[in-house]
Parts: structure tokens; C-alpha cells; sequence
């Protein structure tokens, strides 16, 4: 067993031997990451988008930098702890979403996609074969999907980013409608979006 641990902040450092090999991926994901569209988000919302993203994609580093961007971008504490737990249910969505694929499977379901939105209406069957769990991360879910800290559209961005971030169709085909009638734009929505392609590399 390791004495030390896996990830160390001085790792972190070692980026600089990408610069030195290759500078045009430094570039792109260190130096100007964030895309044309993302101009229209807050300073404030893109940092807890991408501390809801690594949460989601499960990177220690950049939870670690961007909780300190986020300081200083006038985040504080109680909005970053309510996106990590807005994150946890959103990501726990995705993993339910995702277990329609396993009933389909089971059920011997095969029609050629994988993904078909009539699917997304058998969660209430999946979440029927456990009851009190199924009741519990409703209600977990619901409490930290209301809006608080956070505006109805600040949340419905965040969860589109970890909707691409977590690879759920079921989960992008809700959120972007919720983003939508929240007041999103179409370029908020983009921008929101580019964010787990560069936090995931």
C-alpha cells in the first residue's frame, strides 16, 4: 500500500514539460481553454461550471485551482458547497438515466439505439425495484435543485455542463429544455457546454 499519496500538489507543476514538448496543446487547454461563447457567461458562473465539472469528471487539480480562481472570482463557500451538492444529484441523475440501458439490457430491448427519449419513461420501473433509495435521492435531488444561492438559470447551466460531462443523453435532452425555459441563450448554453471538453482533457 502507498505510503504517500497518488496525487500530489508538486505533480501539478510537471504541465510545464507539455508547454515545453508540444505548446500548441498548452495553448489551447491552458492558456485560452474557454472558447468564443463562454464570453457570455459571468467570470463567477464559468468558475463554478468548472468546479461542478470537476467534481463531476473526479480531477483532484483542477477542483483544487479553480475552488482558488473561484475565490478569488467572489465565489464563496456556501456557492461553491451548494454547486458540489447540486453536482452530486446531477451526477447521481446520470447514473439512474444510465441505468435504463441496464433494464433494457435485462429485458433483452434492442432496437437498434441505444437511446431513444421513450426510454427516458422507464425510470419510474427502475425506481420501482428500490423504493427507499428511489425516494431519497428524489428528495435529495429536488432540495438542491431548487433555486437558492443560485438562480434557476445559473443551476440549469451547471447542469447542462455536467450533463455533457457525465455523457447522459437523457440527462442534456432535460437539461437543455430547463436551460431554455429558464431564460438561457442559445450562446450561454454553448458556453456552458465547452467547458467539460477542456476540463476532461
Amino acid at each position: 500500500m502507498y505510503k504517500d499519496t497518488l496525487y500530489k500538489s508538486a505533480y501539478f507543476k510537471r504541465l510545464e514539460q507539455i508547454k515545453n514538448k508540444n505548446s500548441d496543446i498548452y495553448q489551447t487547454f491552458f492558456v485560452h481553454p474557454e472558447g468564443p461563447d463562454s464570453d457570455v457567461l459571468s467570470p463567477k458562473l464559468k468558475e463554478l461550471i468548472i468546479i461542478a465539472v470537476a467534481h463531476t469528471t473526479g480531477c483532484p487539480y483542477y477542483v483544487k485551482l479553480h475552488v482558488n480562481h473561484a475565490e478569488n472570482k467572489v465565489v464563496s463557500k456556501e456557492e461553491a458547497v451548494k454547486v458540489i451538492k447540486l453536482t452530486a444529484a446531477l451526477k447521481a441523475g446520470a447514473d439512474i438515466a444510465h441505468g435504463v440501458v441496464s433494464l433494457n439490457a435485462f429485458s433483452k430491448v434492442d432496437q437498434g439505439r441505444v437511446y431513444r427519449s421513450v426510454y427516458f419513461h422507464k425510470l419510474q420501473a427502475f425506481s420501482s425495484l428500490s423504493k427507499a433509495a428511489s425516494k431519497a435521492f428524489t428528495e435529495f435531488s429536488h432540495r438542491h435543485e431548487q433555486p437558492s444561492l443560485l438562480d434557476a438559470k445559473e443551476k440549469a447551466l451547471i447542469a447542462v455542463a455536467v450533463a455533457c460531462a457525465s455523457g447522459c443523453t437523457h440527462c442534456m435532452d432535460l437539461h437543455l429544455k430547463n436551460a431554455k425555459n429558464s431564460g438561457a441563450t442559445n450562446k450561454e448554453i454553448a458556453g456552458a457546454c465547452h467547458f467539460p471538453n477542456f476540463v476532461e482533457k
